[in-house]
C-alpha cells in the first residue's frame, strides 16, 4: 500500500472543489484513513537495517525452548527535569492565573539517570540505576560497565539462571563499551555465554 504524505489543502486542491480542510479530513475519515500525530521511531542506518536482517536469519530456527535460556539486557540514558512541553486549558478571561489552571515549575538541575536491566521468558532480572558519570549517552565506559553492571548483577543473575535452567545465553547490543578487548575477556574468564551478537546500537 503506498503512503501519500500532503498536507490536506494541496489535496482539498487536486480535487478542485470548494471545501475546507476539515471536509476532507472527514471525507477521509469515513474511508477509514484516521488523523494522529506522527510516531517517533528511532533512526536506523543501511547497516543497522542489515545486521538485524542477519541477526533474524540466523536465529529464525530457535525453538521456543531454545529462547528460555537467553537473557536480554539494554541500558537507557534519560533526564527528569520539569519541561514537560505546553500544556493547554480552557478557562474564562482573567481566569488563566487561578491555581487550578496552572502547573507547578521548581527551581532544580535536570536529573540524568542511566538505568540497566535484563528479562528472560517468565522471568524479571536485575534493573539498577547507574551512577551518572556525565558526557553522551550518561558516558558509559567498559571499565563502569564492568564494575556497575557485569560484577554488579549480571554475574549472581547469570550463575542463578544457570542452576534453574541450565546452559545460558547472554544478549547485549554492541555498543563501545561492550565490544572492547576487555569485555570479551572479562565474559571468557568468567565463562559466560553471548548469544550472536551483530546488531548495532541505536542512538
Amino acid at each position: 500500500m503506498s503512503c501519500s504524505q500532503k498536507p490536506f489543502a494541496e489535496i482539498r486542491n487536486q480535487v478542485e472543489l470548494k471545501v475546507s480542510d476539515a471536509t476532507v479530513r472527514n471525507v477521509l475519515a469515513d474511508e477509514g484513513y484516521h488523523w494522529w500525530v506522527t510516531y517517533k521511531v528511532p533512526y536506523l542506518k543501511r547497516e543497522h537495517k542489515k545486521d538485524w536482517i542477519h541477526w533474524a536469519c540466523k536465529f529464525k530456527g530457535f525453538s521456543e525452548n531454545d529462547w528460555e535460556i537467553v537473557i536480554w539486557s539494554d541500558e537507557y540514558y534519560m533526564y527528569l527535569g520539569d519541561n514537560c512541553g505546553c500544556i493547554y486549558v480552557t478557562c474564562y478571561p482573567d481566569k488563566e492565573l487561578h491555581k487550578e489552571w496552572l502547573v507547578p515549575a521548581f527551581k532544580q538541575s535536570t536529573v540524568h539517570i542511566m538505568v540497566w536491566g535484563s528479562i528472560m521468558k517468565g522471568k524479571g532480572g536485575p534493573l539498577i540505576v547507574l551512577e551518572y558519570t556525565g558526557g553522551k549517552g550518561g558516558g558509559m565506559n567498559s571499565k563502569h560497565y564492568q564494575d556497575q553492571v557485569l560484577d554488579g548483577v549480571l554475574k549472581g543473575f547469570y550463575a542463578q539462571m544457570v542452576m534453574e535452567r541450565g546452559s545460558i545465553l547472554f544478549q547485549q547490543d554492541r555498543v563501545p563499551s561492550h565490544t572492547s578487548k576487555s569485555m570479551k575477556r572479562w565474559f571468557s574468564q568468567n565463562c559466560i555465554s553471548l548469544l550472536f551478537q551483530c546488531y548495532g546500537s541505536v542512538e
